[in-house]
Order: structure tokens, then C-alpha cells, then sequence
């Protein structure tokens, strides 16, 4: 079973469960903009505050992306809702 998430699967290949391991590194978080910044101001009253090491940010829905360019994809994806630097 995944020591991230406790899924029980039968992946194919040991590669694959790698590769899902790895989802739950979270090397990559969709944070927002910090909340110090001007861009930050234009951002509706509907944003969470989400606090990263302490610094408050807005725009951001939170999730965590393992790779890249997933989360380069999220955030491409996601214009309106997830705001970025």
C-alpha cells in the first residue's frame, strides 16, 4: 500500500507505484501571490489567506504537484481561480 495515502492498488509496475509515490512529495504548492505584493490587491475578497513559512498569501488553492510541469498545467489551467508571480 502507498505510505502517502494508504491506497491499495495493484499497479502493474513497480515503476508505477513509484511514480504515485512521488505524487505526495508536494515539491511544488499552488500558493497564490504573497499578500505584500500589489498584484495581491486586485485579487477578489473571495481569496483565501494561506500562510507558507509563516507568509500570508492569496490566490492559491493549496494543492501540490510532484512534477513541473503538472503544476505549470494546474496553473495554466486555472487563470481564474488560482492567481500566480
Amino acid at each position: 500500500s502507498c505510505p502517502g495515502c494508504h491506497k491499495v492498488d495493484l499497479w502493474a509496475r513497480e515503476a508505477d507505484f513509484q511514480r504515485h509515490v512521488k505524487t505526495h512529495d508536494g515539491r511544488y504548492i499552488c500558493c497564490g501571490v504573497k499578500l505584500s505584493t500589489s498584484q495581491a490587491a486586485h485579487l477578489t475578497n473571495r481569496s483565501e489567506l494561506r500562510y507558507f513559512d509563516g507568509i500570508p498569501f492569496l490566490g492559491g488553492c493549496g494543492r501540490t504537484f510532484s512534477r513541473k510541469d503538472a503544476f505549470q498545467r494546474h496553473l495554466d489551467r486555472a487563470k481564474k481561480q488560482c492567481a500566480q508571480d
